[in-house]
């Protein structure tokens, strides 16, 4: 599997003095990638263990922190050294795999993101399925922590409703950790 945080063609190229004019300083693309917009080495963040540094992910000093969501939905990164506006293109997290142990009536159900950060669904879990600014089709989202949410990658998508959805007619249901989850279609 590739890293894309590390292949040079799927970056975008950001018109990074608009988005300064704009007070944007950093943007999170569709795909879940960062790109810094500074006077100094503007550009793709090519180190994925800089950008979950950024996202709050792992378990250093920044565990947690980082990325967030004021109260008006806007996103900022804040730092030791201050606070950035972040430009979001959907959500900053990207569902890049899940584990299902126990399989069955006891199961728990692990969504991993692409910085390596898990998401146990349980009765605290938030998962919903929404329309995607794109194509305006359903796709699920989990909520990560705090109000960031990551969009399922499609190929989770198809492989999670293959092997946990159930699809009684009208939403579709699973269970995960003693905790059944309703889905329903956006009207």
């Amino acid at each position: 599997m590739h890293d894309l945080f590390y292949r040079e063609d799927v970056f975008q190229d950001y018109d990074h003095g608009d988005k300064r004019r704009r007070g944007v300083d950093f943007t999170i693309d569709y795909q879940g990638r960062w790109y810094f917009h500074g006077l100094q080495s503007p550009g793709p963040i090519k180190r994925k263990a800089l950008a979950g540094l950024f996202g709050g992910a792992g378990d250093g000093f920044m565990a947690g922190k980082g990325l967030y969501r004021d109260e008006a939905g806007a996103y900022w990164l804040k730092s030791p050294d201050g606070r950035y506006r972040v430009e979001v293109e959907d959500v900053p997290f990207i569902i890049t795999h899940y584990d299902i142990h126990n399989p069955g009536s006891g199961q728990a159900i692990i969504l991993h993101t692409q910085f390596a950060e898990t998401i146990r669904l349980d009765s605290l879990s938030c998962i919903e399925l929404r329309p995607e600014p794109r194509h305006n089709i359903p796709v699920l989202y989990a909520e990560v922590r705090g109000g960031l949410w990551a969009r399922f990658s499609t190929q989770i998508q198809q492989s999670f409703a293959r092997d946990v959805l159930k699809d009684d007619g009208e939403c579709y249901k699973f269970t995960s950790a003693g905790h059944e989850f309703t889905l329903k279609m956006p009207s």
